[in-house]
């Protein structure tokens, strides 16, 4: 994997091979999460609801394996027990595969849902090619407040505001003021930028400072 076949070339599958050796669970569980809740509009209540249990699954250490039930639907019981799997590394790749084919089925395009995911591990991961800083003193309270509403809701809107927080607190480094106003980029829970803020996790591409 080189930095512009990351960047440019839509190959999730090869994007999750070459990450998942290199990641976190948690960063495998959240992609498997971001996978699902793209159909999560085809699906009943218990489906969102299972979606925020493995939120909840990702956040935890060490994380607690659950199983989805044995009434649902085929295609919703698929992607419950992809968010259930208890092995992350299973979890992000039935999730990627499954949801691509559901997706197709329900007369989506496959495409549509590689490139999603894609842009999905680059959200999460960034550029693992480019080191980046990120300063203790950047996080002040506005900041973190912005941060926090992103990670609990996953609205986008508010990650342009928090580039503001940012720079108005000193930050200076492009790739994450870039990262956080970029509009045309999905951000998902466990978007890197938001992480940082947070300090919930560093990217392996990140020297803690």
């Amino acid at each position: 994997m080189t930095e512009r076949q990351w960047l440019t070339v839509v190959d999730p599958e090869a994007m999750l091979t070459w990450a998942s050796e290199r990641v976190s669970d948690r960063k495998l569980r959240l992609y498997a999460i971001a996978c699902c809740r793209r159909l999560a509009h085809h699906f009943d209540a218990r489906y969102s609801a299972a979606l925020a249990e493995a939120a909840a699954l990702a956040d935890e250490t060490p994380p607690k394996p659950r199983r989805a039930g044995r009434t649902a639907r085929t295609h919703d019981r698929d992607l419950l027990h992809a968010l259930a799997e208890h092995d992350a590394h299973t979890s992000a790749w039935l999730a990627a595969e499954r949801s691509i084919s559901i997706a197709a089925a329900r007369g989506g395009m496959a495409w549509e849902e590689r490139l999603f995911q894609a842009s999905c591990l680059i959200d999460l991961l960034g550029n693992p090619f480019r080191k980046v800083r990120f300063e203790a003193s950047w996080r002040t309270e506005t900041a973190v407040a912005l941060a926090q509403q992103f990670y609990d809701r996953a609205e986008a809107a508010s990650l342009p505001i928090l580039a503001d927080a940012l720079e108005e607190a000193g930050c200076d480094e492009p790739a994450v003021l870039a990262h956080a106003r970029d509009i045309h980029q999905p951000h998902v829970r466990g978007c890197w930028v938001v992480d940082l803020v947070l300090g919930k996790e560093w990217p392996y591409s990140v020297p803690r400072r």
